[in-house]
């Protein structure tokens, strides 16, 4: 994995870490993936990004497609957590 995968990982991580002290972290989400040139591997989790995958946000709550996103980064960094090899 490069550095740069290396620091996005971390980025993210600390953000949903700390996404009770954040007042967006959705919000932080869509800086990080501008600030690392667009990133196709987190796209499923960035709020402006339409869906790919069949879901129909507009079947569902705002909080629910919210906790979707949540869910999908979450997934994002267990999968980069064992690629980087962190315990």
């Amino acid at each position: 994995m490069t550095s740069v995968k290396k620091w996005l990982y971390l980025m993210l991580a600390w953000t949903l870490d700390n996404k009770d002290r954040i007042d967006d972290p959705l919000g932080e989400v869509e800086t990080i993936y501008a600030d690392f040139d667009y990133p196709g591997e987190i796209e499923n989790f960035v709020r402006y990004v339409p869906v790919t995958d069949g879901y129909d946000p507009s079947l569902h709550s705002k909080e629910d497609n919210e906790n979707r996103l949540f869910e999908n980064w979450k997934k994002y960094l267990d999968v980069a957590q064992n690629e980087i090899g962190i315990s």
